[in-house]
């Protein structure tokens, strides 16, 4: 039976959650294991995005619609960012010296464009900097980054942007094992569509007039927020299959999960457009 409420899709989330809960009490476990890095990552993604998906039901609950797609579009990005990091992972033989230099990378760039942002304000022009000079002080600073050299941080920065993580998704999305639901499919439309909403464009202020003045707007909350379960669920599910290769265990949860994140599949293909 198709889900068709706000309220049963609240539940099935919370289900999903309850069937996750003996995995989060194992972290710190993970943390000490030779999956530690991993583990870092994995549970940085589904901490932020539930953090998204709560503002997210604060904003439904507010039937603050406009802010629900910001929210959504925000979510989408770090689910494209983690599947990134899922399948290189697993292209780069499941290790975790790639989960380290993975998030090393992370903090160096947004480090490196903290730095910049700061530099290309400043006055004085005995203190201004050029990009490489920030770059070389930055990589010197810390020795997660000598680990590597610049140029090899420079490149997984360059792989990050959202940009060229869309281009690399876009190239494996036809491979049914790499999308076989789709799912990478819609959310890419609709992260281009939601750009609207987050950058101040028409489109978006046109499908909130529209959606408001037909009354579809509890329909399309309906929408996103199976989506977002969905997105939520996908990431724990991905994680869950990292993890089982030192604890078959966690199979078991894993099929558990899948059983009720099916049930929301119908929901994301039927969402409004403008």
């Amino acid at each position: 039976m198709d889900v068709q409420t706000i309220d049963e899709l609240k539940n099935i989330h919370k289900d999903i959650v309850n069937d996750f809960e003996d995995i989060i009490s194992d972290l710190p476990m993970l943390l000490r294991s030779s999956y530690g890095y991993t583990s870092e990552v994995c549970f940085m993604y589904i901490n932020s995005t539930h953090l998204i998906f709560d503002a997210i039901l604060n904003s439904i609950n507010s039937e603050n619609y406009y802010s629900i797609n910001i929210l959504y579009r925000s979510l989408t990005e770090h689910f494209l960012r983690f599947n990134f990091y899922f399948f290189n992972f697993a292209l780069n033989g499941k290790s975790d010296s790639y989960s380290h230099k993975f998030r090393t990378a992370l903090e160096f760039n947004d480090k490196f464009l903290i730095l910049k942002s700061k530099n290309s304000i400043e006055t004085n022009l005995k203190i201004k900097k050029n990009a490489q000079d920030i770059k070389d002080e930055l990589h010197k600073s810390n020795s997660d980054y000598a680990k590597y050299n610049l140029q090899e941080l420079d490149a997984i920065a360059r792989d990050l942007s959202i940009k060229n993580i869309i281009s690399f998704t876009e190239k494996h999305i036809e491979n049914k094992e790499f999308d076989s639901e789709g799912l990478l499919k819609e959310i890419i439309v609709q992260y281009s569509k939601l750009s609207s909403y987050v950058h101040g464009g028409i489109l978006a202020h046109r499908e909130h007039i529209y959606f408001a003045t037909e009354n579809k707007i509890v329909k399309s909350m309906t929408v996103i927020l199976g989506s977002s379960i969905i997105i939520l669920t996908s990431i724990k599910l991905q994680t869950l299959m990292i993890f089982s290769e030192t604890n078959p265990e966690y199979l078991k949860v894993y099929f558990k999960i899948s059983r009720k994140i099916y049930k929301l599949q119908s929901i994301n293909k039927d969402s409004p457009t403008f």
